[in-house]
């Protein structure tokens, strides 16, 4: 997750390439000093994470934004482009199919393909989202065992032969 989503999403991949330091405000070491002193009753309210941020711009956000659930930033889900989705489905069909997820040993292979054919049916976009970033999880967890466990595994093996160089 750090290379694919937390160096390209924080910025920090066109910072080190442009050689300069940025601070995200939430970020900034001045703004971590100052939150660690606000009391934890007042950072989490309850079960409202981010409550004094909540509170401080009350009545500026839309009430639907001011009362949502604290959620990790994540890429758009495969579902939202054909393309993309093509990518995961063959993905899926590679290495959590139920031989490959046997293979592996890391996940109950029944509890998988449930857990594919909830994911597929779902319409709901939040419901989806969430399933997305499990599947991708399970899925990098096959591709490590597949390539650093069991690197003779059938499903290590490119899917095409290697074009080659001229």
């Amino acid at each position: 997750m750090l290379e694919g989503q937390i160096l390209d999403w924080g910025g920090d991949r066109m910072d080190m390439a442009n050689s300069i330091e940025s601070r995200p405000a939430f970020l900034d070491h001045h703004v971590a000093e100052a939150a660690v002193q606000v009391p934890p009753g007042l950072r989490i309210h309850g079960t409202t994470e981010k409550w004094v941020q909540r509170e401080a711009v009350r009545g500026v956000l839309p009430d639907s934004l001011y009362r949502r659930e604290k959620f990790a930033f994540m890429a758009p889900p495969a579902y939202t482009d054909p393309k993309k989705r093509a990518a995961v489905d063959a993905l899926v069909d590679r290495f959590l199919s139920p031989g490959a997820v046997t293979r592996a040993g890391l996940f109950d292979p029944p509890a998988v393909e449930r857990f594919l054919g909830e994911l597929r049916a779902e319409q709901d976009r939040a419901a989806q989202t969430r399933g997305d970033a499990l599947l991708n999880h399970l899925l990098c967890l096959q591709i490590l065992s597949a390539l650093y466990i069991e690197p003779s595994s059938p499903v290590c093996e490119p899917p095409v032969p290697p074009v080659e160089p001229r």
